[in-house]
């Protein structure tokens, strides 16, 4: 009898299993949208707001019928320097935020995701447990990971690269690692390359760099902690 329950009792335990994971799937979901949410809402409390207010009471200022013209053109100058600020201060938002493609996928596919969008020949290779990783944490690796292929085809003419994603000692350590050649920081604009890299791992207490070979080829680093000031 006991043998003619066992496949009835491992279906019933699979579609438990399945259950849990899904459930795990959907707090996870959840969880990275309410931590957005929270970033968004800090950000735009804190930042913009304040700063968009400020601009609105000096256009205000700069209408007083009283104002000689080199005042006028003072606070007029200072309001397009605030929106100029404010305009930069939305994209650092808007590049901060989760892309869709890591709910739907999760981190490793979403990197093999963005793989055609490179003219490189990018390989993936992973351990340990990627599925179950912070939000935050895999925003920035992806971003890094999406960033130093760019370099790597833009600036260092590689044709290749490889990709590494390995979880342990409570870390995401990446790597990309290219056959390109090696381009001294000082020549990439602004907002390219390992500064940028750098502030994004050292923004969730991680660290990254570069590292370069004999040949000029060159290796991207970076670890991130799986717990918040984990690595502060």
């Amino acid at each position: 009898m006991l043998a003619a329950l066992e496949p009835s009792l491992a279906l019933i335990l699979h579609d438990l299993l399945l259950t849990q994971d899904l459930e795990v799937s959907r707090r996870s979901v959840l969880g990275a949208r309410e931590e957005e949410r929270r970033r968004i809402r800090r950000d735009l409390h804190d930042g913009l707001g304040p700063l968009l207010s400020g601009t609105a009471m000096t256009l205000q200022a700069a209408g007083a019928p009283t104002l000689e013209p080199p005042a006028v053109q003072e606070l007029l100058a200072q309001a397009r320097a605030d929106l100029a600020q404010a305009v930069a201060d939305i994209r650092v938002v808007v590049d901060g935020l989760r892309p869709p493609i890591l709910d739907d996928l999760g981190l490793v596919a979403a990197v093999q995701a963005i793989l055609p969008d490179s003219a490189l020949a990018v390989t993936v290779t992973t351990q340990g447990n990627c599925k179950t990783l912070p939000a935050a944490v895999e925003v920035a690796a992806l971003r890094i990971v999406a960033e130093a292929l760019a370099n790597a085809a833009t600036h260092a003419k590689a044709s290749a690269a490889q990709v590494e994603l390995r979880v342990g000692d409570g870390k995401l350590h990446l790597s990309v690692a290219d056959n390109g050649r090696w381009v001294p920081p000082s020549s990439l604009r602004k907002g390219v390359g390992l500064e940028s890299m750098r502030q994004r791992a050292q923004e969730l207490g991680g660290r990254a760099g570069i590292e370069v070979g004999d040949g000029a080829e060159t290796c991207v680093r970076a670890w991130l902690p799986l717990t918040a000031g984990e690595g502060l």
